[in-house]
């Protein structure tokens, strides 16, 4: 098994980046992890047959009809021995919260923030 950490930068949060990117690694039979980073960037975590792995690196790079992908760096890294493709969820500070509880509740799409 071969395994990879990344970062992806560009418009890449709020956008449905990280679900899409689920999706793919789900599709694609892949495990690890994706998160979203302070500095608005998406780190990940991926795991499986190299050959998987370069499509899914390639599919990051394509990004979603809503992303705007400005660079993906990979480096080779040492299996974590997952067990499934998580999203991993996170905040920061309180702002960010209720941010994301008042997108919840009343369903604004991502432009209007």
């Amino acid at each position: 098994m071969n395994a990879i950490k990344g970062k992806v930068t560009g418009e890449v949060q709020g956008v449905g980046y990280r679900m899409y990117a689920y999706r793919q690694a789900h599709r694609l039979g892949l495990k690890g992890w994706i998160k979203n980073n302070s500095d608005g960037s998406v780190s990940f975590v991926c795991e499986g047959s190299g050959v998987d792995i370069d499509f899914f690196v390639d599919l990051l790079k394509r990004g979603n009809e809503f992303s705007k992908i400005d660079n993906v760096v990979v480096e080779a890294t040492t299996c974590e021995k997952c067990s499934t493709f998580t999203v991993v969820e996170w905040v920061f500070n309180e702002s960010f919260l209720l941010f994301k509880i008042r997108r919840e509740v009343f369903d604004f799409p991502p432009s209007i923030f």
